[in-house]
């Protein structure tokens, strides 16, 4: 979908589809709808839009379907609900494909979490037809991946990226993910086998995979699933480290906070900080919060208001939701907001060394050497970024502009490529 440029996005509109997130959310204290359309002004073919770009069509069919609002609802209403039907019958078909996968990751003896897409929309929403679903994603142990590769391609899949044996060594060192695709008819899967959470924070998955539970599927089958905590911090790491762009993602930390009341704060709380992530953590409570009214522990939110970092970032992102374009942020943006969400000083540091050295897929394509020459990678990488990018540039950017928390200077070195950048 095309930017929705700011001077037409009315904030009224806006604070309208917020609106009718806290509705369904069941927010206490959140008026009902009645008269809300004589003191709005709401823009239909805005809100439809603004839904579709955050990913919450469903969610706001729902909350306007039976709301006893005005007739000037009824041309969004059908227009929702045929949009809500096609999106079941897509995530139905990905189900399907997921429960098929890990099927057969089952029989060969490789453990597999659902993440993400219709396993998460079951296990939050109690209704596939309540989120909307792009691909799978699987979560592996970093060991099994070779094998579940080899089932995937067995199957009819193609990996995102062809590489050489020293090439796909170095990718599954510095990477998180590999994506496959697998042509169906006129339609594409796209399944995403995570061996980690993300290469930004230290997330101990030997626990994790400790603390899964057991989840419904498709209302009968049993799958493994994330831990309620465990899943509250990857969802706030996806958000963060996406910038808070998509209102579903807050909607997703708010739902899950709200259905699991037994939450085990403290084993939160202990994850985040040993993981390196709690800023991460308090960002993403604080915008549900503030956003979305989802209730937290008082404690939880007195340490979210009590860092100005996390209270600047959360009003940056506060502004572009309700004020600002619809746009994917620059790259040098998205490196600087990534240094940002790091509680430590080591651990920015090096994440620039990470995006200023380590080779990637861009690399490999734009010079192709043979593998007893691979190493020459790690010192044409800096030198590519550098004419591509304008190195000198990227590093007076963030030196000028990331000051994080209470810190002094601190060193920021590379502008690194949209794919780097999400390793």
């Amino acid at each position: 979908m095309k930017p929705i440029p700011s001077d037409i996005a009315s904030t009224s509109t806006r604070q309208f589809l917020i609106r009718c997130l806290r509705a369904f959310l069941g927010v206490e204290g959140e008026p009902p709808f009645d008269g809300v359309i004589e003191e709005e002004v709401v823009d239909w073919n805005l809100l439809f839009q603004l839904a579709s770009w955050h990913k919450v069509l469903p969610l706001l069919y729902r909350s306007l379907q039976g709301a006893g609002l005005q007739a000037a609802t009824e041309p969004v209403l059908s227009r929702l609900k045929a949009y809500v039907r096609s999106a079941l019958g897509h995530s139905l078909f990905l189900t399907g494909e997921l429960l098929r996968l890990l099927k057969r990751f089952e029989a060969q003896g490789i453990p597999a979490i659902p993440l993400k897409g219709p396993a998460l929309a079951s296990f939050l929403y109690g209704d596939m037809a309540l989120r909307q679903s792009v691909d799978i994603d699987i979560l592996l142990r970093h060991e099994d991946f070779p094998a579940a590769k080899r089932l995937l391609l067995s199957l009819g899949y193609q990996p995102e990226y062809q590489l050489t044996r020293r090439q796909e060594k170095a990718y599954l060192q510095y990477n998180v993910e590999e994506s496959f695709t697998l042509a169906r008819g006129d339609t594409k899967i796209t399944t995403e086998l995570h061996w980690s959470v993300d290469l930004l924070f230290h997330v101990n998955l030997k626990g994790v995979w400790e603390r899964c539970e057991t989840a419904s599927l498709a209302g009968a089958t049993v799958v493994t699933a994330l831990s309620p905590e465990d899943l509250l911090l990857f969802l706030c790491v996806h958000g963060s480290k996406h910038g808070w762009r998509c209102l579903q993602w807050l909607c997703d930390v708010a739902r899950l906070v709200s259905i699991h009341v037994t939450m085990d704060w403290g084993l939160v709380m202990e994850q985040a900080k040993t993981s390196g992530c709690q800023r991460v953590l308090f960002l993403g409570l604080f915008l549900a919060n503030d956003i979305l009214g989802t209730p937290i522990p008082h404690e939880i939110k007195q340490k979210t208001q009590h860092d100005p970092l996390t209270a600047r970032l959360a009003g940056q992102v506060t502004r572009r939701l309700l004020e600002g374009p619809l746009i994917v942020p620059e790259i040098q943006k998205k490196m600087l907001h990534s240094l940002q969400l790091m509680d430590h000083v080591q651990d920015r540091i090096s994440y620039c060394v990470h995006v200023l050295t380590t080779p990637g897929p861009a690399d490999w394509s734009s010079l192709p050497l043979p593998d007893f020459l691979f190493p020459l990678y790690y010192v044409l990488r800096p030198m590519r970024l550098a004419g591509k990018y304008g190195l000198v540039k990227a590093v007076n950017y963030i030196y000028k502009r990331c000051k994080v928390g209470n810190t002094t200077k601190e060193r920021r070195n590379s502008s690194p490529e949209e794919k780097d950048l999400t390793r």
